[in-house]
């Protein structure tokens, strides 16, 4: 059975100028015209990585954006692009530290390596927290940090240790909150520091997180 890719482009004359390449490849492409299709077809059915056209990343709103992040974290991911002299389509890599690739050949390759999964984006919004992140449940010498995002299922933390890796298991405490326990959290992704022009940390998930505790971020997180 051929491998499934997410293409996300609106524009018709960009989207046949990136079938005319991507058909030669033995992959089903699940062609669909905005972030918000690409995020309701992520949870809809297992995909094996996803592409996304550039203009569309440009003029996303941020909203959007938090939503399409957890699709292109949780997948093996790229933007496209086509060059305006030549024509040339390029791609420009996204997400996962662990999964870069130098062409396109070389990243449905990759997703062919990759087994198909499902992802639902959670609901999450921006509001920033101050927080103490570790490598212990006793929270023994934490990093003080920030928490920019967040939803009762996880949260994204400004961090540039270069030893926490994806699938370690992190200790959380949220600063203000009526719950001082600490969260324990699994690392699901990493942007490291100088790799993107854009805040570097960890994107993680609550693995072990009181009822009191949840319920307070759901009520401070509803939009």
């Amino acid at each position: 059975m051929a491998d499934t890719i997410i293409l996300v482009v609106k524009d018709q004359t960009r989207k046949a100028s990136y079938l005319s390449l991507l058909e030669n490849f033995d992959v089903h492409w699940k062609v669909v015209g905005s972030l918000k299709d690409a995020i309701n077809a992520a949870a809809e059915e297992p995909h094996n990585g996803v592409l996304i056209d550039l203009p569309l990343m440009v003029r996303a709103h941020q909203a959007i954006r938090v939503g399409i992040d957890d699709v292109i974290n949780g997948l093996p991911s790229g933007t496209l692009n086509i060059h305006a002299p030549s024509g040339e389509i390029r791609l420009l890599q996204r997400g996962d530290r662990a999964l870069q690739c130098s062409s396109i050949e070389h990243f449905i390759s990759m997703c062919a390596g990759v087994s198909p999964k499902l992802i639902f984006s959670r609901k999450r919004v921006h509001h920033h927290y101050n927080a103490l992140l570790a490598s212990t449940p006793d929270l023994r010498e934490p990093d003080r940090t920030v928490c920019i995002d967040i939803s009762t299922g996880g949260c994204f933390l400004f961090c540039v240790r270069e030893d926490v890796a994806i699938d370690s298991t992190v200790w959380i405490k949220l600063i203000g909150f009526n719950d001082a326990a600490p969260i324990e959290a699994v690392v699901r992704w990493v942007r490291e520091w100088g790799t993107t022009q854009t805040i570097p940390g960890i994107g993680v998930e609550f693995q072990n997180i009181s009822d009191e505790l949840r319920k307070q971020i759901g009520e401070m997180t509803r939009y």
